[in-house]
C-alpha cells in the first residue's frame, strides 16, 4: 500500500515534534507500506509592477 503523509505548521515547529513526526513515517513503514512524506511550507506570493 502507498501511504502519503504530509506534515506543516505546528507539526515541525520545533524539534521534539520533527522526532515524531519521523517516528510516525517510519512505523508506517514498518508494516511494509511505502510511504511518501511531504513538508508543507508556505508558498510566498511575490506580485509587484516592475
Amino acid at each position: 500500500m502507498l501511504i502519503v503523509q504530509r506534515y506543516g505548521g505546528t507539526s515541525l515547529s520545533d524539534a521534539s515534534r520533527v522526532k515524531k513526526v519521523a517516528e510516525h513515517v517510519i512505523n508506517s513503514a514498518k508494516g511494509g507500506n511505502k510511504v511518501v512524506a511531504k513538508e508543507l511550507l508556505p508558498i510566498p506570493i511575490i506580485s509587484g509592477r516592475g
